[in-house]
Parts: structure tokens; C-alpha cells; sequence
């Protein structure tokens, strides 16, 4: 309703008229943008047809986030230089000077939802042992691509992240506790 009144239509999932090719994909997003497929290779091919769009539109202030599990692909026991994926951070060097060519500034959002498979497979965020691991990851980026960056995300909506991860389950690292859900809301806890 908010859209009609706004003067947008709200995308709605019609039949496929057959033209002969598949679409696997059932996201609302990818109907609505000119060439989807070339937004599948913003990170492994190139960049600048959204680049392109995002200037286009007149934005500004390009967001991206950087990848956990690319950059320490493996958790760091032994310290973070035996499992830093360097080619990783070049690649995203590259694009951020790809986001300054286009007359945009970078914020680059170090926790997107995305927590490594190997901080999920020993519980994640419920565990102290995942902020060390992520003030290294922090350290390795900020080293690395700092000049390169105008504003920083630190944790993209850690509420949402803490809800659809360990209340809902859904997410990986998440087995939810009802008790723990119950009481995550109270101001206090139980004491």
C-alpha cells in the first residue's frame, strides 16, 4: 500500500512467460535491475556496471563489505599470518580504487552477516574467542586498505545478526536456546 501511495509498484512474482532461458533466481532485486547477471560479478569479474549504476543514480558514498571468510578463510590459532588470504585484500584494494575512479567515496563494512563456517562450527559470537579473532581481521584490513577508505561499518545491524543467528536459528553459528531468547530481550537478563 505505502508503495502505491509513494507512486512505486511493489514487484509481484508473475508467471514466467517462456522465452526459451531458465531464471533460477526468485529474488524480487534481481527482476527489477537492468542486466542482473553482471551484478553476480561484482567481486569475480568486474565491478563497473554497478559502479557505473550506483553514479549514475547520483550516489555518493559507495558501501561495501569485506568479506570475513575471504580474507581468514581458516581460523587464525597460530595468528593471523598463516591464514590471511593476501590476494583477497588486493582484490579489494582494486575495487575501492574502482569505486574513487568513478568520483565515489568507500564505506567499506567490516561485519555484514558474515560469520566464518569455522566460527559457526565452534558457536560464534557466544564464544570470546570470535572478538579476538575479528579485532585481528579488523587489524589485517585496517593495515592493508585503510588509505583507501573514507567511512567505516563496524557491525551492520547486530541486532538483526543476533535475532536471525541465535534466536531464529536460521543463520549459521545459530542453535537457539529459549531460555536464552526469552531473556535476551530484558533489560537486564535473568539474575
Amino acid at each position: 500500500m505505502e508503495a502505491k501511495i509513494r507512486g512505486f509498484e511493489k514487484y509481484e512474482e508473475i508467471e514466467e512467460l517462456d522465452s526459451g532461458e531458465e531464471c533460477h533466481h526468485s529474488v524480487a532485486n534481481w527482476h527489477n535491475v537492468p542486466h542482473p547477471e553482471e551484478r553476480l560479478r561484482f567481486w569475480s569479474d568486474h565491478p563497473d556496471s554497478e559502479l557505473k549504476l550506483a553514479k549514475d543514480t547520483g550516489v555518493q558514498v559507495f558501501r561495501m563489505g569485506i568479506d570475513w571468510t575471504r580474507i581468514m578463510p581458516e581460523e587464525p590459532v597460530n595468528g593471523s599470518k598463516d591464514t590471511v588470504n593476501f590476494a583477497a585484500l588486493e582484490r579489494y584494494k582494486w575495487i575501492s580504487n574502482r569505486v574513487h575512479f568513478y568520483g565515489m567515496k568507500v564505506m567499506l563494512t567490516l561485519f555484514h552477516h558474515s560469520l566464518p563456517p569455522w566460527a559457526a562450527e565452534y558457536g560464534g559470537w557466544k564464544l570470546e574467542k570470535t572478538v579476538d579473532h575479528l579485532m585481528e581481521f579488523t587489524r589485517v584490513v585496517v593495515d592493508c586498505v585503510s588509505d583507501l577508505v573514507d567511512y567505516w561499518v563496524t557491525f551492520n545491524e547486530p541486532h538483526i545478526f543476533c535475532m536471525i543467528t541465535y534466536c531464529a536459528g536460521s543463520w549459521p553459528g545459530g542453535n537457539p536456546d529459549m531460555l536464552e531468547v526469552a531473556t535476551s530481550a530484558l533489560p537486564t537478563g535473568i539474575g
